[in-house]
């Protein structure tokens, strides 16, 4: 996630990424999707949610 955030930004401060709805970012061997956020900008989604809640904690609390 941080590496995609500072690829993100970098881009956008040099003016060198204009992400627009429906675009898609190439960072190496990952894909990302651009969608319009709640708020009316645009968000990036790097993959898909997880979802931790009581059910699942003990295999999150492995994985990490």
């Amino acid at each position: 996630m941080g590496r995609l955030a500072a690829h993100i930004s970098l881009g956008l401060s040099e003016g060198k990424l204009k992400a627009q709805e429906g675009e898609t970012m190439e960072f190496g061997d990952h894909v990302h999707s651009v969608k319009t956020g709640s708020d009316g900008g645009l968000e990036v989604i790097s993959g898909m949610p997880i979802k931790v809640n009581s059910e699942n904690i003990g295999y999150w609390k492995t994985i990490f």
